[in-house]
């Protein structure tokens, strides 16, 4: 017997009574469900713009720019911007999506929003390293984290298991890999049935360790299909494998469109999705869809907006104290808060992009935004109403280009 129920946000549930066990399938929020019905119903390429939540502006800025084209959202929040311990953005799991609910109800949001795991993996958060945990170590923490998404209701975990750094190369080879990627799903599988009978969706690979060779892009899939299988776990909740298609996070960003089109034709095999990630600055993103590309991911570049309006708006006032607070206040900030310096291991060749990068540590910080406010009222200028103006415009051309303009209504179309 089938049960149709909906829910806050547009989320359409079905409940299934299998072998007298309920199982609550969020109809709306299987990303597997709405791609087949886009490529396989309806004929229509499109793209799922997966969004890193690098900030409360940005998330703000994406459910706008979502319901200005009737589109649907993915937010792919990391290990270090949100988890059990409030990550940098000082939201966890559940703090998260009740924050985003709570936007969508004060604008009358009723889209379709998912919530993913981005890479959710051992030493792919920064306190794994710095505390130098084992894999081990590392392992029980993710464990951690896995379980409050689960707990929270998000809809995809990304399970990344391609750092090693226990090995020679800091990665871990494919067999490894593979091995580890089905122990996480089976742990996963086994905490969803435990906490709320839910059917979790999985992106497996990565782009971290340059797997750019497709025939070992090929052996890693099959070899996680397979040892799936033989724990009877349903290969189907794998809607995406990421590849290293040639994207980087910087200006003049392409995608390699020959090579993802040959990563797609392998996916196809398993009814899965080509999934790319640092989609920033893409010079040509309405070939992804064209490509048949599932899903793309992006976030860095949101910040560095929200970094240059606001470093613009006080240039342009031509207060030379206010310059002067910002880069005493702001710059100093950001660039204390790159621990690892993944951004500025030469503090004298700073690029002012990577500065705008590296700000997306800082917008949760209170005093920061006391000082932008403050400079924002000497001005006359709501200045973070203007960073959320400038993400949404950003947001939006993507997911035109990605051709999802009007897509939850067709899918609330098919879904009835």
């Amino acid at each position: 017997m089938l049960i149709y129920r909906e829910l806050a946000i547009g989320v359409l549930f079905m409940t299934i009574t299998i072998n007298n066990k309920t199982i609550n399938f969020e109809l709306t929020t299987s990303t597997r469900l709405l791609l087949d019905i886009a490529y396989k119903k309806v004929g229509k390429s499109i793209t799922f713009l997966c969004i890193s939540p690098i900030s409360k502006d940005t998330v703000v800025a994406a459910l706008r720019a979502a319901k200005s084209v009737d589109a649907p959202i993915i937010f792919a929040s990391s290990l270090n911007q949100v988890d059990v311990n409030g990550g940098y953005t000082g939201w966890t799991p559940k703090k998260f999506i009740e924050f985003v609910n709570q936007v969508s109800r004060s604008m009358d949001l009723n889209g379709m929003i998912l919530f993913e795991l981005d890479h959710g993996g051992p030493w792919l958060k920064d306190e794994h390293i710095s505390r130098g945990f084992d894999y081990y170590g590392a392992l029980e923490s993710v464990k951690k984290s896995i379980e409050s998404f689960i707990e929270a209701g998000f809809h995809i975990l990304h399970i990344d298991t391609s750092i090693d750094k226990e090995s020679s190369t800091g990665f871990a080879d494919i067999d490894v890999a593979a091995r580890r990627t089905v122990e996480l799903i089976e742990y996963s599988e086994d905490v969803a049935r435990y906490k709320n009978n839910r059917i979790i969706e999985y992106e497996i690979g990565s782009d971290r360790w340059s797997l750019n060779n497709v025939d070992l892009f090929k052996k890693f899939v099959s070899l996680v299909i397979n040892m799936l299988k033989s724990k009877n776990i349903d290969t189907s909740k794998i809607v995406f494998a990421v590849a290293d298609v040639g994207t980087r996070v910087k200006p003049g960003n392409r995608l390699n469109i020959s090579l993802a089109s040959r990563f797609v034709d392998v996916l196809k095999e398993y009814g899965a999705y080509l999934k790319i990630h640092s989609a920033d600055y893409l010079e040509n993103p309405s070939d992804l869809p064209k490509s048949s590309i599932g899903g793309a991911n992006i976030g860095p570049m949101f910040a560095h907006i929200q970094y240059k309006t606001v470093k613009e708006l006080i240039v342009s006032s031509e207060k030379d104290h206010l310059l002067k607070l910002f880069k005493e206040r702001i710059d100093s900030n950001i660039i204390s808060s790159d621990k690892l310096g993944k951004y500025f291991n030469n503090l004298e060749k700073i690029e002012e992009y990577k500065i705008g990068l590296a700000s997306r540590y800082i917008w949760a910080n209170n005093n920061v935004r006391n000082t932008i406010h403050s400079i924002g009222s000497e001005l006359g200028i709501d200045i973070f109403s203007k960073c959320i103006e400038a993400i949404e415009n950003s947001i939006k051309e993507y997911l035109i280009q990605l051709n999802l303009i009007g897509t939850v209504s067709l899918f609330r179309r098919y879904l009835k």
